[in-house]
C-alpha cells in the first residue's frame, strides 16, 4: 500500500475563451460549434483532438445530476459514443445554459442524440441568428487527477491535461492578463490556458489547466511560478 499511487477521481468545471460558430441542425435548435480546439495555443493540434465541440442551448438550467444521468441512460441504448457534458455559453450579454458535446465519430448522429434528450424530457431553445463570437464558456465535468509534483496534476483522462493550483478565486479578466504576462515574459513556451476548480471533500480548490502538448514538468513548474508571483 505504501507505493500504491495517489489518484483523485472527482468533479469540477472548467472556463474557458472559445472561438464559436452556429452550428446548422436539422434539429432546429440554437447550437453552436467551436472553430479551434485550443484558441491559445499555436502549435498543430494532435489529429485525436477533434475542434468541433458543440454546444446545444437548453431551455432551463437542468441539475447537473440530471444531465449525467440522462446522458448515461442515452449512452447504453445508443450505437455510437460520445461525452457530454454540462455546460453554459455567454453571448450578447446572457449565459445560456448548454449541454457541451464532443467525440462524436460523424454527425449525422446528431438527430438521433437530440431526440433522445427530448424523448428524456429535455428541452432546447429555438434556432435563431447567432453570429461567430469569442466569448466565455463553462463546462461541469468529470476529472481523474493524478499528481506529478507539488500542487501539479496530470489528466489521466486526457494526458495532455495538467493544473496547477492557485490560492483563490480569479475574476476572468485578472486571470487572462496573467496568461498573456506570463506568456510574453517565456516566449519559449506555448500553451493553451483556461480556469478549473474541483471539488474536493472538504474544499473547493482553484486551479489552472495547461494544455501543451508533450509538456514537461520542468515546463509546467516554469508556467506555475510565472503565474503564481503575479498574484
Amino acid at each position: 500500500m505504501k507505493n500504491q499511487k495517489l489518484i483523485i477521481e472527482t468533479v469540477g468545471t472548467i472556463s474557458k475563451k472559445e472561438d464559436l460558430v452556429s452550428f446548422d441542425n436539422p434539429n432546429q435548435i440554437m447550437a453552436f460549434e467551436t472553430a479551434h480546439a485550443y484558441p491559445g495555443y499555436n502549435g498543430i493540434v494532435p489529429q485525436n483532438y477533434d475542434p468541433n465541440s458543440l454546444f446545444l442551448i437548453t431551455k432551463e438550467r437542468y441539475l447537473t445530476e440530471e444531465i449525467f444521468r440522462v446522458s448515461q441512460n442515452i449512452r447504453e441504448s445508443v450505437k455510437f459514443s460520445f461525452d457530454a457534458a454540462v455546460s453554459s455559453v455567454n453571448y450578447q450579454n446572457k449565459r445560456y445554459p448548454a449541454i457541451r458535446l464532443k467525440e462524436l465519430m460523424n454527425y449525422s448522429f446528431i438527430p438521433e442524440l437530440l431526440q433522445a434528450y427530448i424523448d428524456h424530457g429535455i428541452g432546447f431553445e429555438k434556432k435563431k441568428s447567432v453570429k461567430a463570437v469569442n466569448t466565455l464558456i463553462q463546462v461541469t465535468r468529470p476529472f481523474i487527477l493524478e499528481p506529478v509534483s507539488d500542487e501539479c496534476y496530470r489528466d489521466l483522462k486526457d494526458d495532455q491535461m495538467y493544473y496547477f493550483t492557485i490560492p483563490h478565486l480569479l475574476a476572468w479578466d485578472e486571470f487572462e492578463k496573467h496568461i498573456l504576462d506570463v506568456k510574453y515574459n517565456a516566449p519559449g513556451l506555448n500553451f493553451d490556458a483556461a480556469m478549473a476548480l474541483f471539488y474536493r471533500a472538504e474544499k473547493i480548490v482553484d486551479a489552472v489547466r495547461i494544455y501543451q502538448e508533450s509538456l514537461t514538468k520542468k515546463e509546467l513548474q516554469t508556467i506555475k511560478e510565472k503565474f503564481l508571483k503575479l498574484l
